[in-house]
């Protein structure tokens, strides 16, 4: 698993790439006034 504090699509597609099954989770914030969204990546190793 990838955290990041926001939505990298260059890195979802390289994981896509690796792992077809590869997936983006998008998590929901809100902070000190401010609403935003972190980015999971979640990928299994290739054999």
């Amino acid at each position: 698993m990838i955290w990041c504090e926001a939505r990298s699509p260059t890195l979802w597609q390289r994981l896509r790439s690796l792992d077809d099954s590869a997936r983006e989770v998008l998590v929901p914030v809100a902070r000190e006034g401010r609403a935003f969204d972190y980015a999971l990546y979640v990928a299994t190793k290739p054999n």
